[in-house]
């Protein structure tokens, strides 16, 4: 899952969310990125291994590149490490910066 947002006329970028795991096993894997750049290169937020299996708010900060972009992209993803029903639930995605 991805958003592309402007952050034109902000500083401070964070992406906050909340996340939950279903079915996770040893060597699965979550992940929070952006993009600065309208999605050449991808930056890493948050990586889990574990997820709780009830809601855990997340409030991460972006690196000063993410202020004042026209394509400002956040995207959520979740790694099996074998098959099986995995899912990660992610919930009340905010962008938020300073004017």
């Amino acid at each position: 899952m991805q958003k592309t947002i402007s952050t034109i006329g902000y500083s401070d970028i964070h992406v906050k969310y909340a996340r939950k795991a279903v079915g996770y096993e040893s060597g699965d894997l979550f992940y929070a990125k952006y993009s600065s750049d309208g999605g050449s290169t991808w930056t890493t937020l948050d990586t889990a291994d574990y997820i709780a299996t009830s809601w855990a708010p997340q409030d991460k900060v972006c690196g000063t590149d993410a202020a004042g972009k026209s394509n400002f992209i956040v995207k959520f993803e979740s790694v099996a490490a074998s098959g099986g029903n995995r899912s990660t639930y992610v919930d009340t995605v905010e962008i938020a910066g300073h004017k």
